[in-house]
Order: structure tokens, then sequence, then C-alpha cells
């Protein structure tokens, strides 16, 4: 057997893209699929959508509020404080939609 030599990365990139055409070109003709995905487009759009409106509040909260005698604005939240937020918003979301059910 011998060495082939090396791949060509461009039409490895392009059989990659034609394999993952066809994968989900596939999986949109299946219905079940299809409805799994537009469920999960419309509670990441919901999430977006309630993400976006919770930035504008804290953006219109903090606007303004820098003190008189010119002190320094406090920081932003870190990343672990925003994720620890995020996950009690969304634990008190499910709990509101699990109320409504």
């Amino acid at each position: 057997m011998s060495d082939p030599g090396p791949a060509d990365p461009a039409a490895l990139m392009r059989d990659w893209i034609t394999l993952w055409h066809s994968e989900l070109a596939a999986r949109a003709a299946d219905r079940d699929t299809r409805e799994l995905w537009e469920a999960g487009l419309r509670c990441w759009m919901d999430r977006a959508e309630t993400a976006a409106a919770w930035l504008a509040g804290c953006h219109e909260h903090g606007a303004g509020t820098a003190e008189p005698d010119g002190a320094a604005a406090p920081l932003a939240p870190s990343r672990d404080e925003l994720a620890a937020r995020m996950a009690e918003l969304e634990r008190r979301l499910a709990e509101l939609e699990t109320r409504r059910s």
C-alpha cells in the first residue's frame, strides 16, 4: 500500500460541506426534526429577547448614576455573577411556566 501523500485541505472542506449539506437536507425533510428545530429556535429567540430586555433595563438603570463627586462608577458584574443571575431568571421563568400549565 503506498502513501497517498498529504490531503488537499480545500478538497476535504468541500467534501465536508457537501456531506453536511446533504445531512441537513435529509434532516429538514423529516417532520419531527423540523418541529424540534422550530421549537428550539422559538425558545432561543424568546430567551434572546428576554436577555435583550434585561440588558436594556440594566443600561437604563445604570444611566446617570455617577457619583456627584466624580467617583468611579461600579464595575460591571463578572461573568459568574451574570451566569448566576441568568440561572435565577431561568429558574423563575420555569416556575412561572409550570404554574401556567
